[in-house]
C-alpha cells in the first residue's frame, strides 16, 4: 500500500473541482460551486491525499462541534474521491480513516454517509470500510435512483 500524505486542505476549494465532480456526480460547474459554498458555510472539513506532490484524493466530512444538532445532522462524510489513476492503492481508506479518527476524537459514536444505492461496487467498497446500509430511499435523485444511507459504528 502506498503511503500518502493526508493533510487538512487550506486552499481555495475551487482547486478541488475535479474531485467534487467525481464525488457528487454533478456535471455543471455552477452546481458544484453552490455545493462548495454551502459546505464552506457550514464548516465541512476537507482533507487531501497527496502522492509525489500531486493531490490525488479528497474527503470532506462534517460534524457539529457543539454536538447540538447531531440528531438532525449526524456526523457524516460529505464527499470522497480519488483520481482514477491513483485508485486501488489504499488512498480512499486512508482518507476515510482520517475522518473516522476526527469524528471519534470529537466524541461521536457513528459516522454516516449517503451514496448511490444503485452501484453495487460502491456499496461493496463501503462495506469493506465497515459501513452498513441502514436505509434506502427510492427515487431520491430522480426516477429509478436509490439513495443508500450507511453508518459506521466507531
Amino acid at each position: 500500500m502506498v503511503q500518502p500524505t493526508i493533510a487538512p486542505f487550506t486552499g481555495d476549494l475551487e482547486e478541488l473541482l475535479p474531485f467534487f465532480h467525481m464525488s457528487t456526480g454533478i456535471d455543471g460547474a455552477d452546481g458544484v460551486r453552490q455545493l462548495i459554498a454551502m459546505e464552506r458555510t457550514r464548516g465541512t472539513r476537507y482533507y487531501t491525499a497527496t502522492l509525489d506532490g500531486r493531490v490525488v484524493g479528497m474527503i470532506g466530512f462534517w460534524f457539529d462541534p457543539s454536538g447540538e444538532v447531531s440528531a438532525l445532522e449526524p456526523p457524516q462524510v460529505i464527499d470522497i474521491a480519488v483520481l482514477p489513476d491513483a485508485r486501488r492503492q489504499g488512498l480512499a481508506r486512508a482518507l476515510m480513516d482520517t475522518a473516522v479518527e476526527a469524528v471519534r476524537a470529537a466524541g461521536y459514536r457513528h459516522l454516516w454517509l449517503y451514496t448511490d444505492g444503485n452501484s453495487a461496487p460502491l456499496l461493496a467498497f463501503y462495506r469493506r470500510l465497515r459501513f452498513r446500509i441502514i436505509s434506502a430511499v427510492p427515487d431520491w435523485f430522480g426516477e429509478g435512483t436509490v439513495k443508500a444511507i450507511l453508518r459506521r459504528e466507531l
